[in-house]
Parts: C-alpha cells; structure tokens; sequence
C-alpha cells in the first residue's frame, strides 16, 4: 500500500511539474516595475524551429554582454503634453494607463529625438500599444497610433492566433512630417519548461510576425524617404507574474535569411569581475563586453 501511494505521489509530482499555463493581464507590467533584463551576444547559436506542446527549452548556457533595465511609469509623470495626450480617460481614443522608458518604433530610431516614451494601455481582454512620445527639437511631441497595436489578447493559450493592423501620422510644422502601418500576426505555438540562466519557468511561446512601411518628410533638409520595414519576428516567451518575456529574441530577415538581431531575457544583477567599476546605485547601470571577462558573480 505505501508502494502504490508512494508511486501515485510521483507520478502526480511528475505530471505537474510542466503545467500549460494562461497568460492573463495580471502577468503584465505594472506602473514602478523596473525588471532587469540581460542581453547575449547575436552569435549565439539558437534554433528556433524547436518548438511545441509540452516542449523543454535550454537556454541555460545564455551569456550576458550587457545588462540594461525596463522601466515603467505612471502617464502622469510623463512630460505634461504627452501626460494629457495619453491621459487615462475614457472618452480619451489615446488613452494610456501605464508607460515605459524608451520605444520600439523604428520612427524613434531615424530621428533626432530624446526623452522617449511608449505608452500602452491593458484591461483584462487586451494589451496593446497606443502610441509614442518624444522631445524633437525642445518640445514633448505625442504620436498616437490610429488603429492600436495589439500586443496579445486575453486570456492566452497554446494555439491562440491573431492579428492587428496599426498605423500611426506626425506633422510637426517646419520640422517633420511622418506616416506608417505595420501587421502583427500572432500565435502561440509552443507551451513547455523553459530554462535561462535566470532560472526555470512553465511558459507559453508567442511567435509574432510584424511587417510595416515608415514614410518620412524633414522640412530641414526638404528631402524624404519611404521604406519597407524588414521581416520582423518576435519569439517571446511568457511565464506566470514575470511581467515582461523571461526570454525574447528577435530576428529580421535581410536577403531571404532570418538573422538573430537580439536577444534578451530576464535576469538578476550581475558583474563581470574583468569589467571597469560602476556604481550599483545607478538608475540604469549597463554592463559591457570586456575580452578579459572572468567569472559572473551575483550581487543581492
């Protein structure tokens, strides 16, 4: 009798040890979230064919070359223009309850901006990006998407697809004009144990394909360009309360071929003992490679 109930206890712990989880809301980022993430090096063999139900992914042997930091805030505490564009109200078409540092609209990155902010709004049936913020030339711009870009959907499980289409125009008299539209097609096609250097997770696999075209006009130079975006694909891995992908790694197809452009995954503080001294009381300490890095050791 102790046998079988001894057998029964394994088999029970054996079957629940990779559950098939549910991604809600509440695994989302809140505003006061500050998640350490770490990157590793583009060269990093992965294959990312491998995928599926109850799948055990090992990205155990992750190495960081730099450390950086997602921050959210409140919309309130955002620059005063964009704090009332985005404005959590209900008659209020961009609306935004919560806010991140930085942006990854492929506009941000062609022009001379600073002071970025992406600003995103989430009930329990959807998270989504409704726009962008940025200092051009002195003064706080806001960039509302039209159409919203759905990030996901809720709830979340293995097999779910979907798709949506954002698009987004900018006129900044005597300075810019901008336009552009992207595709996000998304499906969850894997669900399993996922292993970082972070630690061990039960996660959902989300595969999201992006496409676009980004139009430009600078007043300045009275010269524009339009242009198609690359193949984009997003491989984001979900867990439980992690708030953001414990691991994301993005590719972009250039001549036909997925080439990895980043990856990122969640992760504990760490210093190379080869790398120069920084302060641990930074607000967004980065770590950099160092040919003569030596052993990774934790700080608490």
């Amino acid at each position: 009798m102790k046998k079988l109930i001894t057998l029964l206890l394994i088999a029970s712990f054996s079957g629940s040890a990779t559950a098939q989880i549910t991604i809600t809301n509440a695994d989302m980022p809140n505003t006061g979230d500050t998640l350490r993430v770490s990157e590793a090096s583009v060269l990093t063999p992965v294959d990312l064919s491998l995928t599926g139900a109850n799948y055990t992914w090992d990205f155990s042997g992750l190495l960081p070359v730099a450390q950086d930091v997602d921050t959210f805030v409140t919309v309130g505490s955002t620059p005063t223009l964009l704090a009332i564009y985005f404005v959590n109200l209900s008659i209020n078409t961009n609306r935004a309850n919560i806010s991140a540092l930085g942006s990854n609209n492929p506009l941000a990155a062609q022009l001379p901006v600073s002071d970025v902010y992406s600003f995103f709004y989430e009930n329990s049936s959807l998270f989504q990006q409704v726009g962008f913020g940025a200092t051009i030339g002195g003064t706080a711009v806001p960039l509302g998407y039209g159409n919203k870009d759905i990030i996901y959907n809720f709830p979340l499980d293995f097999n779910d697809q979907d798709s949506s289409v954002s698009d987004y125009s900018l006129s900044v008299p005597g300075t810019i004009y901008a336009e552009g539209n992207q595709k996000r097609v998304n499906f969850v096609d894997g669900w399993g144990s996922l292993t970082t250097p972070y630690g061990t997770f039960n996660a959902l696999r989300v595969l999201s394909t992006l496409t676009g075209q980004d139009s430009v006009y600078l007043d300045s130079t009275a010269t524009g360009f339009s242009t198609a975006r690359p193949l984009i694909r997003e491989y984001k891995w979900l867990a439980n309360g992690e708030r953001i992908p414990v691991l994301q790694i993005n590719t972009a197809e250039v001549l036909g071929v997925e080439t990895v452009s980043s990856i990122r995954y969640r992760d504990s503080l760490r210093v190379n003992v080869g790398l120069p001294s920084f302060s641990v009381f930074e607000s967004h300490p980065v770590l950099r490679p160092n040919p003569n890095s030596g052993e990774n050791v934790f700080l608490q």
